[in-house]
């Protein structure tokens, strides 16, 4: 594992990094140790995640050192000449800034979804540094294990409940955390998934032990909304001073910004909200009174008074307060007059003023909070009913009032002037009431500067914040909306060659029709018809899988519903299984699990997978190799140019002249394209193509919103056969130059072992083997490595099985084989050498290492699956081929095998061209010889066998020739 310097700080990487990649971690570097905030932009496949993670917690163990050195020196009194230098290589130069106490130094990695982070933490797991204490902060909707709560439908009661089970002390999980206190110091890297399993094996709360862990962790993982909203960061305890914030795929940072400083309020939650307060009004009314059944003599009557008094929530009084407010509310919004659907926009005093009059101000928030927050408490503990909806409404209220009356201190200046308060909320939003076709007239506070909620961020005592993503360009306006100083900027190329990608921007489709998704040409019979037979002759010749990405859901329903009212959708059918995306997150992920399988289904042709720009499949999903070949987008996903937001956010720019509304309305539609785009090439050796159908990419206006290491590969092809020939052709070349390499499987798992030839011990109470493995390299006998010719010989008899070769052939082909395996046994030990030193040996000790293979991936099916298999392929090539070049077609691959075993490599080219030539007649038969030549291995013998490869398969045949010794 390579040691790296870089700005004074070392870095353990897992392999020896690029230089872009080099840049990377000192840009990350310079941030920390010189406070500046930074904006980062790395391509997909470039390596950013592992780059953030060894650079900032290199810096972080770095820091922590210099602190406790600071602090034994203090205490010493003791002045070493030293100090200096070491404290000011990770930036930290007391513990104290500004007359403030810095505490120790902690990060918070920050991305869109728990499944990112997810992966994230993966790769963390693949480091040094996997043992860094880190927790996974989440909600209760991923971490509650309480059936009772966990089957509640709403996040508001789930909360409401959790709170009340708690406070209670009735929640067994919960109680039950202390008791695993002391096994919470061995946990290390924690996500999601693990705190989950941990919770279900102890009993204990996977929530607060994320609390709990908390605490003492380094890193804390967690989806950027806790961190950006302030109500959030405030109930998870999340403290920001001196602390590193990394904003990962940050290209939403600035909507989720403006979205976690917004509220809503519609008439018809006031009206809820009101009922769920009636509902506890009955609840003190159905209680005996005095005058009723009471007895001042009977001692039982006044304690069960004293009792139901004590349960009630609130007073009668408080709850009469809180019932006004809403009943004000609720008149001063139905008395707003609204003309037309456009609905009417107001500053932000008008708001202040209009809950002035119900008296609702900063002064009363902390009281108006405490009520309302001890009347959700008691929902959480009444069972589920229509009458009250467990104060789901009444949470809707205390949410609109915390973020109107927050405490931001961007708009606080600590004077206490309520005025110049207000004036300075006026700055950043507006305020917009409408008519709500479901929900009523609606009171919208919409905060219109994603700068608000970073600056508020940075005050808290973050030590720097950087933002990073594939795509951040342009990245001046971006930094003009944060509204805070980035000091270090980066824009890093891709790693990839030019053979990998190929990127046309195509005008025309097959039949001559402009291709052009304007509003007003998208319900175009001709324009539909195009785009439809040119995604047709793309999936011919595109292998395996294709994502085709629409500006709008309602672009890509009409679309569909066109194709399926002709032909055209059984012919797309007939290439490639067809895949829709479903806008419903559990709908979604349930579609692409099946859109991954069908790719992996050798009998497949491949899958098209229809999604739409800013949609779920267009963000934060891998479609890594053979599951994105290429990405097709159709159109250019402008933002509604009527929606009430997007009008007043262009306003706002124009008028303080931050930027201009136009230029941010055009930059947020090249970002949806240039995420959709980011699809496809997720690693240094993936390949793939994108293909721009719409004629309005081959403007220059077009192409310098699009990635800058996209620019220079982009074509503009005006005739469409051409493009085709040009797809044809990268594909010919890209499948044969970058192979996928199948995986070598772990060597971290105690499922099965391997004994390499040398002296090995076996461990008391363990199953482990512990492995001499010098003494194995030293060996000069490779016959003692002994292997069976049948685990690994005959992977291409059933082809002639389903051929109908004779029985001869197979012999011939066996013989091949197994003279092939005893030439190569002086290599064999050279094999597993190389399978031990790609692998990091655990607990090396004394020149033995503990050797544990995981139970390896199907490398091959079984005989009958395989032969099962090939004659579906056979029969489907037998339909398509006549009856002459099918014959052809057998003697070619037959005479192909056979100059493959006399290793006569011109007669091998010879026959492999033919057998090209048979499919390249016609397009359709592109992916079909695909199919067949990841079965026989016909490409990758075309010419000389890649060594790499090659090696790796032979490791993992001697891998499967010794688990059959053993």
């Amino acid at each position: 594992m390579p040691s790296l310097d870089l700005n004074g700080i070392e870095v353990n990487f897992p392999y020896e990094p690029y230089s872009c990649q080099v840049d990377y971690m000192k840009s990350v570097l310079e941030s920390i140790i010189k406070r500046k905030n930074a904006i980062l932009e790395s391509p997909t496949g470039t390596g950013k995640t592992l780059c953030l993670l060894c650079s900032s917690i290199s810096w972080l163990i770095a820091a922590k050192a210099d602190m406790q050195f600071a602090t034994i020196q203090r205490e010493l009194e003791d002045v070493d000449p030293m100090r200096p230098n070491l404290i000011n290589k990770s930036g930290i130069n007391d513990q104290s800034e500004n007359g403030k106490k810095l505490s120790y130094p902690k990060i918070i990695y920050a991305s869109r979804t728990h499944s990112q982070l997810t992966q994230v933490i993966k790769e963390l797991k693949m480091t040094q540094y996997k043992d860094i204490k880190t927790c996974a902060i989440g909600s209760r909707d991923q971490l509650c294990i309480n059936p009772q709560v966990n089957q509640q439908k709403s996040y508001t009661t789930k909360l409401n409940m959790c709170k009340a089970k708690v406070n209670a002390k009735t929640c067994y999980f919960y109680n039950n955390v202390e008791n695993i206190l002391p096994e919470l110091k061995t946990m290390t890297t924690v996500d999601i998934e693990d705190l989950n399993a941990f919770g279900n094996k102890h009993k204990c709360c996977p929530y607060y032990t994320a609390r709990n862990l908390k605490e003492g962790a380094d890193i804390l993982f967690m989806p950027y909304n806790y961190l950006l909203d302030k109500k959030l960061r405030k109930s998870n305890n999340i403290d920001m001073n001196n602390t590193v914030v990394i904003f990962d795929e940050a290209h939403n940072v600035e909507r989720v910004c403006e979205d976690s400083a917004s509220a809503e309020l519609s008439i018809t939650d006031i009206a809820s909200a009101m009922q769920e307060i009636g509902f506890i009004l009955e609840e003190m009314k159905n209680m005996p009174d005095e005058e009723s059944n009471f007895r001042e003599e009977d001692p039982n009557d006044l304690e069960n008074i004293g009792n139901s008094l004590a349960n009630m929530p609130a007073t009668l009084e408080e709850m009469k307060d809180i019932l006004l407010i809403l009943k004000s509310f609720e008149e001063e919004l139905d008395n707003i007059k609204l003309q037309g659907q456009d609905g009417l926009t107001k500053p932000t005093s008008y708001l202040f003023e209009l809950l002035g009059k119900c008296n609702v101000n900063f002064d009363r928030r902390a009281y108006l909070m405490d009520i309302i927050q001890r009347l959700l408490q008691y929902f959480g503990t009444q069972p589920p009913s229509p009458k009250h909806h467990n104060g789901v409404s009444l949470g809707k209220f205390e949410n609109f009032l915390q973020t109107v009356l927050s405490d931001n201190s961007v708009s606080d200046d600590g004077s206490g002037d309520i005025s110049k308060k207000i004036k300075k909320i006026s700055q950043y939003y507006k305020v917009h009431i409408k008519n709500d076709n479901m929900k009523g007239k609606t009171l919208y506070f919409w905060c219109l500067c994603p700068g608000y909620s970073m600056q508020d961020l940075l005050a808290e005592g973050a030590r720097c914040i950087i933002l990073t993503s594939g795509t951040l360009s342009p990245i001046s306006t971006f930094k003009e909306e944060m509204k805070i100083p980035f000091d270090v900027v980066l824009e890093n190329p891709h790693i990839i060659k030019e053979n990998q990608i190929k990127v046309l921007s195509l005008n025309k489709g097959p039949d001559n029709t402009i291709l052009s998704s304007k509003y007003t040409n998208r319900d175009s019979e001709n324009y539909v018809k195009s785009l439809g037979e040119s995604i047709c002759s793309f999936c011919k010749i595109v292998p395996h899988g294709v994502l085709v990405f629409f500006p709008s859901y309602r672009a890509l329903e009409s679309a569909l519903d066109a194709w399926r009212k002709t032909n055209l959708w059984k012919k797309l059918g007939d290439l490639k299984s067809i895949f829709v995306e479903s806008k419903g997150s559990k709908e979604c992920n349930d579609t692409v699990v099946k859109y991954y399988e069908k790719i992996k289904d050798k009998r497949s042709n491949g899958a098209i997978m229809f999604a739409v720009c800013r949609g779920k499949i267009s963000e934060g999903i891998d479609f890594n190799d053979n599951n994105g070949r290429a990405v097709i987008v159709t159109g250019l996903p402008f933002p509604l140019y009527t929606d009430p937001r997007v009008i007043l956010k262009r306003q706002y720019l124009d008028e303080n002249k931050t930027s201009s509304g136009t230029l941010w309305y055009n930059q947020q539609t090249y970002r949806a394209v240039n995420q959709a785009i980011g699809r496809v090439i997720r690693h240094k050796n993936d390949y793939g193509a994108i293909l721009l159908c719409d004629e309005r990419f081959s403007q220059m206006s077009s192409i310098s919103q699009l990635p800058g290491w996209m620019r220079g590969h982009i074509k503009k092809m005006n005739d469409y056969n051409l493009a085709l020939d040009e797809l044809g052709k990268f594909f010919n070349v890209a499948v044969e130059k970058f192979p996928i390499i199948p995986k070598i499987p772990s060597l971290q798992s105690n499922v099965s072992y391997v004994q390499a030839q040398g002296h090995t011990s076996q461990q008391k109470g363990k199953n482990d083997m512990m492995v001499d493995i010098y003494s194995g390299y030293s060996s000069q006998n490779p016959s003692s490595m002994c292997c069976e010719s049948n685990s690994s010989c005959g992977n291409s008899n059933n082809f002639y099985e389903a051929l109908g070769q004779s029985g001869s052939s197979r012999s011939n082909c066996e013989a091949n084989q197994l003279g092939a395996c005893s030439r190569d046994q002086n290599s064999d030990e050279n094999n597993f050498k190389l399978i031990l030193q790609k692998r990091k040996m655990e607990e090396a000790k004394n020149g033995k290492c503990r050797v544990v293979i995981k139970d390896t991936v199907t490398v091959t099916e079984t005989k009958s699956e395989k032969l099962n298999d090939s004659k579906a392929l056979l029969q489907k090539i037998s339909n398509m081929l006549s009856k002459e070049d099918y014959q052809t077609f057998k003697v070619a691959l037959s005479n192909f095998y056979t100059a493959k075993k006399n290793s006569d490599n011109d007669k091998k080219i010879k026959y492999y061209k033919i057998l090209r030539s048979l499919f390249s007649k016609n397009l359709e038969f592109f992916a079909e010889i695909e199919k067949f030549i990841q079965f026989t291995g016909v490409l990758k013998e075309k010419q000389q066998a890649d060594s790499d490869d090659n090696q790796i398969k032979k490791s993992i045949n001697l891998k499967r020739k010794i688990d059959d010794c053993i």
